[in-house]
């Protein structure tokens, strides 16, 4: 049986030269010669089939194949793109932890620094203030003990001629001093009565002197203020003012600018003798805790005019 690796090029070579002497004899092809072309013809044909059969069973393999390995590389690259993403992911979502983390820590920083600066701000306004007040109340002790301060007296010596008119003026100084002090001893004794001896229990009150008083009696006491002493151009008005920048400066963290125009909007106020209270309202804006300190020394300094 001749194998299936396909027809003999040497047979077939010799088949088709007999056939051709054969025709060209005249003579035709025997019966068996025919059956075995035949045969020969459909062994070429299944060879060519099975040989066509395989070329496309390697090509459905080969297909098959690129297909399997186009869905492996497809697989791996999702899986790919996925570990990627799942990788971006974390690592943005580290960022946004450590920047959220950065701005928690500057936002504790800013307040931490905020709290210290307000409470030096909030020393330096005291010490300050307190600084100020002192000054104030040794100067106005200055100028009551220099108010208090007399010239030296200078003996004079005076002979006899000298003295005669002073002794008869004496005498007749000391004749009209006892005749004024029995007039109002008299007088005095007219007006006794309880309807006027009720009001001397709040005289001691109202003789208290500015030093003495805390800042919601000297506020409560502003009416007794001499706006008369406080006309414009008086020298009260310009060291009221002077005292006023000064205090200013210091309780606005040393502005000066901000002190003189605080302190001009202040002696305008006090140009239309307006009360503590209203003063209080005015400048606690610009002050805070600070205004009724300031105020209480304001008017404690006029009415000591």
């Amino acid at each position: 049986e001749r194998p299936r690796g396909g027809p003999d090029p040497a047979a077939g070579a010799e088949d088709a030269r007999r056939r051709i002497e054969a025709r060209l004899r005249g003579e035709r092809p025997s019966r068996d010669e025919e059956r075995r072309r035949k045969r020969r013809r459909r062994e070429a044909d299944d060879d060519a089939e099975d040989e066509a059969r395989e070329q496309r069973r390697a090509k459905e393999e080969a297909r098959k194949a690129e297909r399997l390995r186009q869905e492996a590389a497809e697989v791996a690259a999702e899986e790919a793109a996925k570990a990627a993403e799942e990788a971006a992911k974390l690592v943005q979502e580290e960022e946004r932890k450590a920047e959220r983390e950065r701005k928690e820590h500057a936002e504790r920083e800013r307040s931490a620094a905020a709290a210290r600066a307000v409470s030096d701000r909030q020393r330096q306004k005291q010490r300050a203030a307190k600084s100020i007040f002192e000054n104030a109340e040794a100067a106005e002790r200055e100028e009551e003990a220099s108010a208090k301060r007399m010239r030296p007296l200078v003996p004079i010596d005076y002979d006899e001629d000298d003295k005669a008119p002073a002794v008869a003026m004496g005498k007749r100084g000391a004749v009209a001093a006892s005749e004024l002090l029995k007039s109002l001893n008299s007088r005095l004794k007219d007006k006794a009565s309880p309807d006027a001896a009720a009001p001397s229990k709040q005289a001691p009150r109202a003789c208290m002197l500015p030093t003495d008083m805390s800042d919601s009696e000297v506020i409560a006491a502003s009416g007794r203020v001499q706006w008369a002493k406080l006309s414009p151009g008086a020298m009260a008005v310009e060291r009221t003012k002077l005292w006023a920048e000064s205090a200013l400066t210091s309780l606005v963290g040393g502005d000066e600018e901000t002190a003189d125009e605080i302190a001009s909007f202040m002696m305008d106020k006090l140009s239309e003798r307006i009360s503590a209270d209203a003063m209080l309202e005015e400048v606690r804006p610009f002050l805070d805790e600070d205004a009724e300190p300031f105020v209480a020394n304001l008017f404690r300094r006029l009415l000591a005019l």
